[in-house]
């Protein structure tokens, strides 16, 4: 539930950089924002990896196919600019 949660917000993180110029250009690289929203990321990462017993060198769900990935927070990682 917490991870549907944190899915939830970065979907609306992402879809606002996308309809909203001002946001694009605040979150642009380089920026302090977007530094912390990628140090936010990495973040979930390593605890996407936790939660799903998933090691560094083990395949993303995206590569195990949508059937096999636990949740969709991996899928969202992956297809973020």
């Amino acid at each position: 539930m917490l991870t549907q949660k944190i899915d939830g917000a970065l979907d609306a993180i992402l879809a606002c950089m996308m309809r909203v110029p001002a946001l694009r250009d605040t979150y642009r690289p380089g920026t302090p924002e977007r530094g912390a929203l990628d140090d936010l990321l990495a973040s979930l990462q390593r605890a996407d990896a936790v939660l799903f017993d998933r090691g560094p060198d083990a395949p993303s769900p995206a590569a195990l196919g949508a059937a096999e990935a636990p949740g969709r927070l991996q899928p969202w990682l992956e297809r973020r600019t």
